[in-house]
């Protein structure tokens, strides 16, 4: 992968952070302007398991005419239009006496501006010298990437994890979990609802004895969703109504 061509995607302005990555992704893989790269392949790449989510993404920027999706041979191509982006990368320049260009590796942070649309260093002083300029280390590079990679592949991993585990929840939890006064353990709570149902238990069964239970008024003290249905705390009966005063004395007259 070209380190200045993921440079320059990364720092397009007027993206995400994961359409960034994404596009800079495809920059790296790309050849003379052109990924072939499987979208399978670019989605295991970037530790994503949702490869929907990536081809959403891929069809934004293609929206944006960052790039165009074309199919060749059955297969997907994904052509560059921006062609500061998939151009070869810029030769380094130093003194006219050949006097070696000084790298930078520490990490820099690019900021774009209207000025300087895809956040290219000068190559030239303010006062016309021929100045070494110092230009970007890979260590820049792989830390804005890394970066980036991160945040997308971790917010999608929760989020495929969240969705899976919702969907082989039992029937009837959904309901029984928004009525219950305190949200907390969710996925033991379902495997104690399913558990509860092959102990005999219904729907209306649980939901009557949740309706009927005494909770506590501070929820810190309230069971939690799982404790409560492992106890089978909705066969507990209600208690009965508080005497007054005066039926209190009748009983000891």
């Amino acid at each position: 992968m070209s380190c200045a061509r993921m440079m320059a995607a990364l720092a397009t302005p007027g993206l995400s952070p994961v359409q960034r990555l994404i596009y800079a992704t495809i920059v790296g893989f790309s050849d003379g302007g052109v990924c072939r790269t499987s979208l399978r392949a670019i989605a295991e790449h970037l530790h994503r398991p949702d490869r929907s989510g990536v081809l959403k993404v891929i069809k934004e920027l293609a929206a944006q005419r960052l790039i165009e999706i074309a199919r060749e041979q059955g297969v997907n191509e994904y052509r560059l239009l921006d062609p500061k982006v998939w151009s070869s990368a810029p030769q380094r320049r130093g003194r006219e006496n050949h006097t070696p260009v000084v790298v930078s590796t520490t990490p820099v942070v690019i900021t774009t501006t209207p000025q300087d649309p895809v956040g290219v260093v000068p190559t030239t002083t303010p006062n016309g010298g021929n100045q070494p300029i110092p230009e970007l280390g890979p260590r820049a590079c792989v830390d804005s990437e890394s970066s980036l990679k991160e945040e997308g592949s971790k917010k999608g991993r929760e989020r495929a994890k969240a969705l899976s585990a919702r969907e082989n929840e039992p029937s009837g939890f959904a309901e029984f979990y928004l009525a219950y006064p305190r949200k907390v353990g969710r996925p033991s709570a379902a495997k104690a609802f399913a558990k509860a149902t092959k102990r005999g238990a219904t729907l209306e069964t649980i939901m009557e004895g949740l309706r009927r239970y005494r909770f506590n008024s501070d929820p810190e003290f309230r069971p939690h969703p799982a404790t409560w249905l492992n106890d089978d705390r909705w066969k507990v009966e209600a208690p009965p109504p508080r005497q007054t005063a005066q039926e209190r004395m009748a009983t000891y007259l």
